[in-house]
């Protein structure tokens, strides 16, 4: 600490002394090299600076350069390269001629070391050491082509040195792919970067993770599916899909958040262009929730996302119905009713679609609340009472689930429950201020899903003949739910087409504008409050 006080003091003194002009010079130093070896002899100068230096044997140089270089000069009698500094911190630039572009050396052909690191430095293995350094030097500074070739040495013949030869490799191949400037080279690009994830894995294991980091780094690069045609999403979208479900396969319970979530994604895009049945997404979405289950203890929020988003991505795919959910999980049933894990995924699923006909859906519900009493098996019992049109057991059970769910504090349970009891209330006993309370409830719970938002549009629709005392009145409660609906669209693409008809059928009731001017000369988007059991505000609006 004293020396580097000492050292910025010395510093201070210096520009007071010496002025702006010392500022704006400072040394550098660094290695030449010629084909992986310090080279002797190089002419180094650099542009705006009177410095010149020749290197030494052990090819180190010196100069002083001003802040306005931009490049520094390495000249041998028979070649000149120049290297950009310009914007580069640091001091220390070491330059290798003839560097290259990216090419990623194969693993087999020559004689190969398969000593560790702390092995080939004990040994004093001066190759292995040379090209090590070498390469560090080069990486550190970002000049990734040159630090290519001792790369290329280390990868190809000491590839169980280290695990950083991959992750920085890749790292360096990343930025190739990025920099490349045809979409040949940028493939060539990427499948050498599937073989470095394939050496890596074969030298030092953790099979299933590296297959998930090699099929998370393929799609990143390669699948665009909004730009792509069917035919492009095909070959890309299942050569990645291969990847992810090996990956999922090795790893199982380990399997990475962002794994499992990418998988459901391209089974949804491979299901609507016919690649995948109906079956086999809901499968998938059986063995990622197993996986999901498996780590909902974790501190990793990646698991948590998984969890939120494979559920949307599989009930706006279209392939969860409620025939594939009985074909999926009534031989599960039969062979095994008392299996607590799988009813509750059964139970979750024909929940979050309202699958209450089917008796698979009524033997589970009653089963799974007796085997394992939850906030989600007495849901599934209050929907099974209300589809039997059981208003005061079906009040029961919901009400049950959302003082259970305080303690499992899951919110999708909350949703579902509040929206189901709004469901009751309205349909069941047309009390329109109950209903509108839970839906709002429902929302609060969820505001992502849209359905929640038609239900309290709908409500209102009804409701709004309770409201006011003369037609206008009604009207403005016909606003209000035209908000509702609007907002549906805008959260939740899957109910837009259902939203727009609302709004459509509910505008119709709308004022003309005299009529809106001769309520106490009201104008269009004038704020208003609804009071009553409604007590929001919306804006006024004509036809």
């Amino acid at each position: 600490m004293k020396a580097i006080f000492k050292r910025t003091l010395m510093l201070l003194l210096a520009v007071t002394i010496s002025g702006a002009a010392a500022l704006a010079q400072k040394k550098i130093s660094g290695v030449v090299y010629k084909d992986g070896k310090p080279a002797a002899g190089v002419e180094v100068s650099a542009h705006k600076s009177k410095d010149t230096f020749y290197t030494s044997f052990d090819g180190k140089y010196e100069l002083t350069i001003s802040s306005k270089t931009k490049y520094i000069r390495f000249a041998f009698p028979e070649k000149e390269e120049k290297l950009d500094i310009q914007g580069k911190d640091g001091n220390v630039f070491n330059y290798n001629f003839g560097g290259k572009p990216f090419v990623a050396p194969k693993a087999n052909g020559g004689a190969i070391d398969l000593r560790s690191h702390s092995e080939l430095i004990q040994a004093k293995v001066s190759d292995y050491m040379r090209q090590y350094n070498l390469f560090f030097d080069f990486y550190k500074q970002k000049d990734y082509q040159s630090a290519l070739k001792p790369w290329g040495v280390l990868y190809k013949k000491y590839p169980k040195s280290s695990e950083n030869i991959y992750i920085k490799g890749m790292k360096m191949n990343d930025q190739f792919i990025n920099l490349s400037s045809t979409k040949v080279e940028k493939k060539e690009l990427i499948e050498k970067e599937m073989a470095i994830y394939d050496q890596r894995a074969k030298y030092f294991g953790k099979k299933g993770f590296i297959e998930g980091r090699k099929a998370l780094t393929y799609l990143q690069h390669m699948y665009n599916p909004q730009e792509m045609t069917d035919s492009q999403l095909k070959e890309v979208g299942k050569k990645g899909y291969n990847m992810l479900d090996s990956a999922i396969k090795e790893a199982g319970n380990d399997t990475k958040g962002a794994v499992l979530l990418l998988y459901m994604k391209v089974s949804a895009d491979l299901f609507r262009i016919g690649e995948l049945s109906k079956e086999q997404i809901l499968t998938n979405y059986d063995k990622v929730s197993t996986i999901l289950d498996a780590n909902a203890e974790s501190e990793d929020d990646s698991y948590q996302l998984a969890r939120s988003q494979s559920d949307k991505i599989v009930v706006r795919s279209g392939a969860l119905d409620c025939e594939s959910i009985v074909a999926i999980y009534q031989p599960k049933f039969d062979a095994n009713p008392d299996d607590v894990v799988m009813l509750k995924k059964m139970m979750a699923l024909f929940r979050r679609q309202n699958c209450t006909d089917s008796e698979l859906f009524n033997d589970g519900a009653e089963k799974l609340y007796n085997l394992d009493p939850s906030a989600g098996a007495a849901i599934s019992l209050g929907q099974r009472y209300a589809k039997k049109q059981d208003a005061a057991k079906a009040i029961e059970f919901l009400k049950k689930a959302l003082e259970m769910n305080k303690t499992e504090k899951i919110a999708e349970n909350d949703a579902i429950a509040n929206y189901m009891l709004g469901i009751v209330y309205f349909q069941l006993k047309n009390n329109y201020a109950t209903a509108f309370k839970y839906a709002k409830a429902a929302i609060k719970a969820d505001p992502e899903d849209g359905k929640y938002y038609i239900l309290a549009g709908n409500i209102l629709g009804v409701g709004a003949k309770t409201y006011g005392k003369d037609e206008f009145e009604h009207s403005m409660v016909y606003w209000l739910a035209t908000d509702y609906f609007a907002k549906a669209k805008r959260v939740d693409a899957s109910v837009a087409a259902e939203a727009q008809k609302k709004i459509a059928t509910y505008k119709r009731y709308f004022p003309i504008k005299s009529e809106l001017f001769f309520h106490d000369g009201m104008k269009p988007g004038q704020a208003v409050q609804l009071g009553g059991w409604i007590n929001e505000s919306t804006k006024a609006k004509i036809k």
